[in-house]
């Protein structure tokens, strides 16, 4: 088997996809996967990308695919503020631009905690853990990204109760039978759900 498939994933997710799109390289030597990954869903049905992982609980049943996992989210902030309960409980957000998908985590939990104010609102989850590290205030992250950087420490319930998304990898319907799709396909559904909160 040989030839391209393009992957189109969720900010962030890089870290996430890395073990096992290093395993499928190994597996699949003569097949390239071209990563692209935006804070912008980008149109399966426009063929913009050959397969997603995307975070949705909704997927459109013009789309081909199977749920791997559960992003589950919690408060978190840096170490100072985190060890300071009085920060801890004063520190303003920073949170989802309210176009993202993600913006759905804020507006589900804001009214729990309308106490604090709004720092900054960003478009990326990127800058979002760069402002946390730096200490602007705290947010709401996926804690199966947060784990990954040892400066974010969980404040308050971990993971925050029924606040998550689920993640599926799809295709367009019609491609779900390229034998170079379905590879990539299966191999993405065997091995995200070891690195998600299932």
């Amino acid at each position: 088997m040989a030839g391209r498939v393009d992957l189109a994933a969720f900010e962030g997710a890089g870290s996430l996809l890395a073990p096992a799109l290093a395993s499928f390289q190994a597996r699949y030597p003569r097949i390239e996967v071209r990563l692209f990954t935006s804070a912008q869903v980008v149109s399966l049905t426009r063929r913009e990308s050959d397969v997603a992982v995307r975070a949705t609980d909704q997927p459109s049943e013009r789309l081909f695919g199977r749920r791997v996992g559960h992003l589950h989210f919690a408060v978190y902030a840096n170490t100072a503020i985190a060890q300071d309960p009085e920060r801890a409980a004063a520190a303003p957000w920073v949170r989802w631009d309210p176009r993202m998908s993600a913006a759905d985590v804020w507006n589900l939990t804001h009214a729990d905690h309308a106490h604090r104010g709004v720092a900054v609102e960003v478009d990326s989850i990127l800058v979002l853990r760069d402002l946390v590290l730096a200490g602007a205030g705290v947010a709401y992250l996926p804690v199966s990204f947060a784990r990954q950087h040892p400066g974010l420490v969980g404040i308050g319930p971990m993971p925050q109760p029924d606040v998550g998304v689920s993640v599926w990898v799809l295709t367009p319907t019609d491609l779900r039978r390229s034998a170079r799709v379905r590879a990539l396909m299966e191999h993405l559904c065997d091995h995200l759900p070891t690195l998600l909160d299932v």
